[in-house]
């Protein structure tokens, strides 16, 4: 079956639904460099009409707020015929059209995350950024599973993140259980480094209250486990959002 005609910018666009799963108007728009709103709305609408994306009907209830949308059908198949595809992946995408507008909210953070990244000025860093999408098939980390991760690249020193983004209402013992998760992950199971330190590990809440609170976890788990090798912080999505990609304005 011969999938509908789209240009190159917009196969660019559909790899952005698999990457980030959901993504709005405005971060196409920034992340394309576009001033204006007109051609990525004609884009999509396309893309929409030729069942590669789908708009997601107002998923956060919030008025005035630019489109979202995902991947649909059309998008997958070809994502599905694209080199270094991640079927065990892709196979996730299906199930978008009913997550949670608290799943939604995750993955626009993230493409908020990526969108401030590729506006930065900052010369003296490059990132590379990946989403669960970009975690090799067959690779260590689909175990651990984190929600992203980002390479930051200096002259001298290059630093490697794995980040987690905690539900709101997720329950404190299994707060608890996914830090132990991510400790014992480099202490003791296959994400252990022969050589050289493991990644630094960023768990992101919406409550400042409960950031305190996982600091806390994340000494008492480290003392326990052993993990004094290991540089775990913990911040808001609000800090996140203020203040960048900035380890020096987080807590360990």
């Amino acid at each position: 079956m011969n999938l509908p005609h789209i240009t190159k910018r917009q196969k660019e666009a559909v790899t952005l639904y698999y990457r980030f799963r959901f993504v709005n108007r405005t971060h196409v728009q920034k992340i394309f460099q576009h001033k204006t709103p007109d051609n990525i709305n004609a884009w999509l609408k396309d893309l929409v009409e030729k069942n590669y994306i789908a708009r997601i009907a107002d998923p956060l209830k919030e008025r005035d707020k630019p489109a979202v949308y995902r991947i649909a059908r059309n998008g997958i198949k070809w994502i599905r015929q694209q080199p270094n595809c991640n079927k065990a992946y892709l196979v996730r995408l299906y199930g978008d059209k009913i997550r949670s507008r608290e799943f939604i909210k995750q993955c626009l953070f993230i493409a908020d995350i990526y969108v401030r990244i590729k506006q930065s000025t900052d010369t003296s860093y490059t990132y590379t950024f990946y989403t669960q999408a970009d975690f090799p098939e067959n690779g260590v980390l689909n175990e651990l599973s984190p929600r992203f991760g980002f390479i930051k690249a200096g002259k001298k020193r290059k630093s490697y993140y794995l980040c987690e983004i905690f539900n709101e209402k997720i329950p404190p013992y299994a707060l608890q259980s996914r830090i132990r998760s991510f400790i014992e992950f480099f202490t003791e199971g296959e994400g252990t480094p022969s050589k050289g330190l493991p990644p630094r590990i960023l768990f992101i809440h919406p409550k400042e209250s409960t950031v305190y609170y996982i600091r806390r976890l994340i000494r008492n788990e480290l003392e326990e486990l052993d993990g004094e090798n290991l540089s775990l912080y913990a911040t808001s999505r609000e800090e996140i959002r203020r203040f960048g990609l900035d380890e020096k304005l987080w807590k360990k």
